[in-house]
């Protein structure tokens, strides 16, 4: 991985390079290192470590909500479910919910927000339907 970043310090008045980076495997610690080098040549030449910084993989889509569970009513479905066992690193903003009269032919329904329930009020008695939840977040679903 090859990292560059330029920043003004005050005491040259002159972009500095990021050019290096250490990672320790073994304690899963890493460090960045700065030479003090502008585009002209080594103002001070020393490595500073950078502590407090940590890596971490970008965010992912959630897993599948867990323990769908529906339950029919007069006229009306409710469906309930509980959070994904990963949140992908990002938090579920929404739930978005599927529905269709054959399984694997669910369209979208509706899009709830970050609720654990929801009652489908547009159905008809003694019709099968099918459902499906998947959970959002900032990448995707």
């Amino acid at each position: 991985m090859v990292l560059e970043a330029e920043r003004r310090w005050p005491v040259s008045q002159q972009p500095n390079v990021l050019h290096e980076c250490r990672t320790d495997h073994h304690n899963r610690h890493h460090a960045w290192l700065l030479e003090n080098r502008n585009r002209s040549g080594l103002v001070g030449g020393e490595l500073h470590p950078l502590t407090g910084w940590r890596l971490s993989a970008p965010p992912t889509p959630p897993s599948a909500p867990q323990n769908l569970a529906a339950t029919g009513g007069n006229a009306q479905v409710t469906l309930t479910w509980q959070a994904p066992a990963s949140d992908g690193g990002s938090p579920i903003t929404n739930y978005k919910i599927y529905r269709g009269l054959a399984p694997t032919t669910e369209t979208l329904l509706t899009t709830v927000g970050n609720v654990l329930t929801y009652t489908d009020s547009a159905v008809t008695n003694g019709v099968t339907y099918y459902y499906q939840v998947s959970a959002v977040n900032s990448p995707g679903e």
